[in-house]
């Protein structure tokens, strides 16, 4: 029998231990309960006998945790800060599965209805449903832990959690999103997800320098080092994605309208997109913009575009089509044998 400075004492038995505190009622650790050894330190004194109830779920309290044993799956622990929090939610978290895993940033567990995060800096709080899900599932770490609760009742019925570097959202009508960094900031100037773009309905894509994310409204927020978050919406912003990395992002939020046959343009990092009643929108850049200005842009004999520029794929030769005529470089070509950028 070993015993503390306080009488507290324990005995080993090949089936498991017995603690007798000081003055108190002795426990029984017997069993899968046994993996209270490599614990003790975290959950301190048993405080009673295990129970089970009638689904195969057993439990024994310790005085800073619980372990759980559900059939023959191995025990689960939780213990310390996640414990407390869970103690007082344990209906809406149901069971912990494994053990809390620690590092400096602080302790965070698994449970079958959401993932409890647990910082001393942060504080501890619950990722659930189809927010906990989309993070995980799409490595959102780096947005950071939480730093709220899931608060509900926003426009369309929408739920928000607020994280270290972003928030994470949900609504019927668009699912999971999560938003953050610049993109974030401006969205939050046009009045989130009240505002005119709606709730984000992709994630924030970066490439080659220039992140961007899609809206509700089927805006684009742009972000790009040289203009910082910028706004394309409208039939010129539906063709951004096909044309990001072609164009760059936009220097601008604002389109000019007002041109020839109520047409609108909108300049970007390397080029402009143009667009005009039952023409669309194209993009223009380089050489082919230089020789179209030159022939009066959209008010000289060629008009708007009316394609992308398609390229040889061995660079000898390009041609891009408008309205009443077409510019060639290099080798002539039409659109056969050429590629869409």
């Amino acid at each position: 029998m070993n015993c503390d400075a306080a009488l507290n004492c324990q005995q080993r038995f090949e089936g498991g231990s017995i603690y007798a505190p000081n003055a108190g009622t002795a426990v029984l650790v017997a069993g899968q309960f046994r993996t209270y050894d490599y614990y003790v330190n975290q959950l301190g004194w048993p405080l009673a006998d295990s129970t089970c109830d009638s689904g195969s779920v057993c439990s024994q309290t310790f005085e800073r945790g619980l372990i759980y044993i559900r059939g023959t799956e191995p025990p689960a622990v939780t213990f310390g800060d996640v414990y407390a929090y869970y103690a007082a939610r344990t209906s809406t978290l149901g069971l912990p599965y494994g053990v809390p895993g620690c590092s400096d940033r602080g302790c965070s567990q698994l449970f079958e209805r959401g993932k409890v995060y647990s910082s001393p800096r942060l504080g501890t709080f619950t990722m659930t449903g189809a927010i906990n899900a989309f993070y995980h599932d799409t490595a959102q770490a780096g947005l950071g832990w939480p730093t709220s609760e899931e608060q509900c009742g926003l426009a369309g019925g929408g739920c928000v959690q607020h994280l270290e570097a972003g928030r994470a959202y949900w609504a019927p009508v668009v699912g999971p999103s999560t938003i953050g960094g610049g993109i974030l900031s401006a969205w939050s100037s046009s009045g989130a997800e009240r505002g005119a773009l709606g709730y984000p309905i992709s994630q924030e894509f970066c490439h080659l320098g220039l992140c961007y994310q899609r809206f509700q409204s089927g805006a684009y927020l742009v972000w790009s080092p040289g203009a910082g978050t910028q706004l394309t919406a409208g039939a010129i912003g539906a063709k951004f994605e096909r044309y990001a990395t072609y164009l760059g992002g936009p220097m601008t939020s604002q389109e000019t309208c007002g041109l020839r046959s109520g047409g609108c343009v909108q300049q970007f990092a390397r080029g402009r997109m143009y667009w005009a009643p039952g023409v669309g929108a194209w993009p223009i850049r380089g050489g082919m913009e230089t020789q179209w200005r030159s022939a009066g842009a959209e008010n000289g004999y060629l008009g708007y575009p009316t394609s992308a520029e398609y390229c040889r794929p061995d660079g000898t030769g390009c041609v891009q089509y408008f309205q009443r005529g077409q510019l060639v470089w290099g080798t002539g070509l039409g659109i056969e044998g050429g590629y869409a950028p």
